[in-house]
């Protein structure tokens, strides 16, 4: 029997589907008090992660974590037992749920670019202990100018007020452009969940701009599949965007307890994160963990075996998948040789295109019709401190 649990009996209604969530065999069995999950702590149901298809090239958000009912619809188990509800059926079909360390099937998270993480929940969470709102302090403009303190969020429509007064609504010191009284833009509370990585130097933890929390649902499309409901993602959902990720680890979650946050008048006080309506904290799952995509080369210039090149070639880049960390990029890292010995050159610092790109710099002119070995030492990092599993290795001829 599958460890997390799926109860008491609610109803949750996504996307215009009524979708039942009932008691599963030794959970506690509870009436229904709220629109979802009624009572018990917040539980995660599914986690999804952005993953790098190696033989395509293409990215897709894919499960690491819950009920994998896609292989449930389309090997058609479960249709016909006890309960009709595939959440409950998915507990009983072990391989068909990923709750235990070796269940990890996410294993090339995009550690750069365009990574979104999706962690969906069983019932609603406090708003208030993951977001904040943006304040427009200057009512002329909607801009930020003029807000207490130069905030740019506050918990409340009321601490984006200068005197922190209950007018804060009518003055429009937050930003409601279609002026419908309620505030346009939330932000995530920064430091409510950070990203722990094997080796790392240090955790990845979001930031105002990294994600938003989705209380409505974050169901996929379509919204059926083969005609019947596609339950991928039926919840309130804490979506998270992180930037950049360290490489080729294995990473888990932690949800901050509290954190401090600057009132209008230049004080701190105290938010306790990730609650629901009664103050439980979200439990995360030991077997909750993917892997990132490994520190990599995605191109040169020369390319590998590039035959051609001109003798007075100016530069060699190599482009990784990852920022790197400048001060593991040295000279003594990149070296550029041939039959004839190792030529004189140096690596350009800064390096460019947000850290990810190398460019080294030939002292002189090259040989003609000579083939010359480019070489990437081990040492190079990215910016968490992984490092390259083994130097990096890529040949170009000149005419």
């Amino acid at each position: 029997m599958a460890k997390h649990r799926i109860g008491p009996r609610g109803w949750m209604v996504v996307a215009g589907l009524a979708l039942t969530i009932a008691s599963a065999p030794g959970c506690d069995t509870q009436s229904s008090g709220t629109a979802l999950k009624p009572e018990g702590p917040p539980e995660i149901l599914q986690v999804f992660v952005t993953e790098l298809n190696p033989d395509t090239g293409k990215s897709s958000l894919q499960l690491a974590y819950g009920c994998d009912f896609a292989a449930l619809e389309e090997t058609r188990e479960c249709e016909s037992g006890v309960s009709d509800d595939p959440s409950l059926c998915c507990e009983r079909m072990n391989d068909k749920y990923l709750d235990t360390p070796d269940d990890g099937v996410v294993k090339n998270a995009l550690a750069a670019g365009a990574q979104k993480i999706r962690i969906i929940f069983d019932e609603l969470l406090r708003g208030s202990s993951l977001e904040q709102f943006e304040c427009a302090c200057a009512s002329s403009d909607k801009g930020v100018a003029g807000c207490p303190n130069g905030m740019r969020a506050a918990l409340s429509p009321r601490q984006c007020d200068d005197n922190g007064d209950t007018n804060a609504i009518e003055t429009g010191k937050f930003t409601d452009v279609n002026v419908d009284g309620v505030p346009d833009n939330a932000l995530l509370l920064p430091g409510i969940v950070s990203i722990d990585c094997v080796g790392a130097r240090r955790p990845w933890i979001n930031t105002e701009d990294d994600g938003w929390y989705n209380p409505s649902g974050n169901q996929f499309v379509p919204i059926k599949r083969d005609g019947r409901p596609n339950w991928d993602g039926v919840g309130p959902a804490l979506v998270l965007t992180p930037p950049v990720l360290p490489t080729g680890v294995d990473c888990w979650f932690r949800f901050a307890d509290s954190i401090a946050v600057v009132t209008p008048g230049g004080g701190m006080t105290t938010v306790v994160t990730g609650v629901d309506k009664d103050g439980e904290k979200i439990p995360v799952p030991a077997a909750l963990k993917f892997t990132t995509q490994a520190l990599a080369v995605t191109s040169t210039a020369p390319a590998n075996n590039q035959s051609g090149v001109k003798a007075d070639l100016k530069k060699v880049t190599i482009t990784f998948n990852a920022p790197l960390d400048p001060d593991t990029v040295i000279d003594a890292q990149v070296s550029v040789a041939s039959a004839d010995g190792t030529l004189a050159g140096s690596v350009k610092k800064p390096l460019s295109a947000g850290n990810t790109t190398i460019e080294w710099n030939p002292a002189g002119a090259l040989a003609s019709t000579t083939r010359y070995t480019v070489t990437v030492g081990a040492g190079v990092t990215d910016s968490f401190g992984s490092a390259l599993a083994e130097s990096y290795v890529f040949t170009f001829k000149t005419k």
